[in-house]
């Protein structure tokens, strides 16, 4: 294995949340959005698929 220096990217999250009704997977998608942005919520996109009846 070969170690080198890290190296800065723009990269894009693709992130899932997954669980039960309820169990807040959208509360949670928030905190994580608010902390990758530093509250700049212009820059998140959120698909909330849950069919509420």
């Amino acid at each position: 294995m070969q170690l080198r220096k890290s190296e800065r990217k723009k990269a894009k999250i693709k992130l899932a949340l997954q669980g039960s009704a309820g169990s807040g997977k959208t509360y949670s998608s928030l905190l994580l959005a608010k902390g990758l942005t530093n509250g700049d919520f212009s820059k998140v996109a959120i698909i909330d698929t849950e069919i509420w009846k």
